[in-house]
């Protein structure tokens, strides 16, 4: 305890190079912090995509599949549902939300148009806030929590899409996936108000009991001709591509991170080790031990690291909050500042204060009282 209060009082004597200190530490946190929410974020989103898509098959035009995808005419629904092994095959009609917008950050929020009775079995089961995924009634809308929250959406509330009112049947939990920007309304519905009489932009296929997804793809794709099919080991493969890019990125912001709080930390230790050199030389002479004056200087580089921490998750979360309303009329949402990217920083953050200081903390110890005072005295 003696050792901390000591240490305590010297970085308050020292105030500007703390300070210093304590920006560099909180810099490197900040950095680390915001490109690891987004890196949680796309993980939540791959995590969904799997669930969603496990065992599915997806029929478009084209691979872009969830902004439409192209259209397709229904014609080619039927043959879907002929094929061998189908279970189900669930026509839809996807378009975005907004067709103001030209720059979409992250995934679109789109309007997806659905058979009634077909909503759990696109949107994953998920449980909803109120209401029921049964669609039903006159025009009736379900909607994932942002889509909800960005239009004020209640309970029996009216949707205005292109014109046409629809009511709020329903509001789908958070979900931290695809489904908290989805609209979903009847496929007729769609089709009429995006002038879509006809026609389909996507086909989503789950296969019987006991069949096999990726065969069934390969027999979809000869017997439905003109059309792109997506088994599930390409959702796989293009979700571990995502995952691969953002836990580099990850990875990058913690390596810079760490050099910018294990520099600051370096730097200024260093400079109060030269400057208090006769300090230390005097309380080696009154018979300090190695021992106490390593761990004086590392109680220092500590002690500024975890207000470094404070600082950078405090901008960190003002950050993310300022943000979000900024990038949501963009069709994002990209912060997901999780309590275990906090921890993993804290643990970071003492890690690297204990080892950045370990160096200064050496050359202080080797200082030579008799030396010191020689020169000073």
């Amino acid at each position: 305890m003696e050792t901390l209060w000591d240490a305590f009082r010297n970085l308050r004597r020292r105030g500007f190079r703390t300070v210093l200190m304590i920006l560099g530490v909180a810099a490197g946190v900040f950095s680390f912090l915001v490109m690891g929410s987004m890196a949680e974020h796309f993980r939540g989103l791959a995590r969904q995509f799997n669930r969603l898509f496990e065992n599915r098959i997806f029929i478009s035009e084209k691979p872009s599949f969830w902004a439409g995808g192209g259209i397709i005419s229904d014609a080619k629904l039927d043959k879907a549902r002929q094929a061998k092994g189908v279970e189900k095959a669930i026509p839809l009609l996807i378009t975005r939300r907004s067709s103001d917008s030209i720059l979409i950050v992250g995934i679109p929020q789109v309007v997806i148009g659905i058979p009634p009775g077909s909503v759990q079995d696109v949107s994953g089961g998920f449980p909803l806030l109120f209401g029921s995924a049964e669609m039903a009634g006159e025009s009736p809308a379900l909607m994932g929590f942002d889509a909800a929250r960005d239009e004020g959406a209640v309970q029996g509330g009216t949707l205005m899409l292109e014109g046409r009112a629809f009511h709020v049947a329903g509001v789908f939990q958070k979900t931290g996936s695809i489904l908290d920007g989805q609209v979903f309304i009847p496929l007729t519905a769609a089709q009429e108000i995006y002038n879509r009489q006809g026609l389909l932009t996507s086909i989503l296929v789950i296969p019987s009991a006991g069949a096999d997804a990726e065969i069934l793809a390969k027999s979809l794709k000869a017997g439905v001709p003109g059309v792109e099919v997506i088994p599930p080991s390409r959702f796989r493969r293009q979700v571990d591509k995502a995952l691969l890019l953002w836990n580099t990125l990850t990875l990058g912001a913690a390596l810079a991170a760490c050099i910018a709080g294990t520099l600051s930390i370096v730097v200024v230790m260093l400079s109060s080790v030269n400057e208090r050199v006769v300090e230390i030389g005097i309380k080696k002479a009154i018979g300090a031990e190695n021992s106490h004056i390593v761990m004086e200087f590392l109680a220092e580089s500590v002690l500024c690291a975890i207000p470094g921490w404070m600082l950078g998750g405090l901008l960190s979360v003002v950050f993310s909050m300022a943000a979000s309303p900024w990038m949501r009329p963009m069709g994002a949402h990209l912060f997901d500042l999780s309590p275990r990217l906090f921890l993993v920083s804290l643990a970071g953050v003492i890690i690297i204060g204990a080892l950045a200081g370990t160096y200064p903390a050496y050359r202080a110890s080797l200082i030579d009282p008799v030396e010191v005072l020689k020169v000073r005295y």
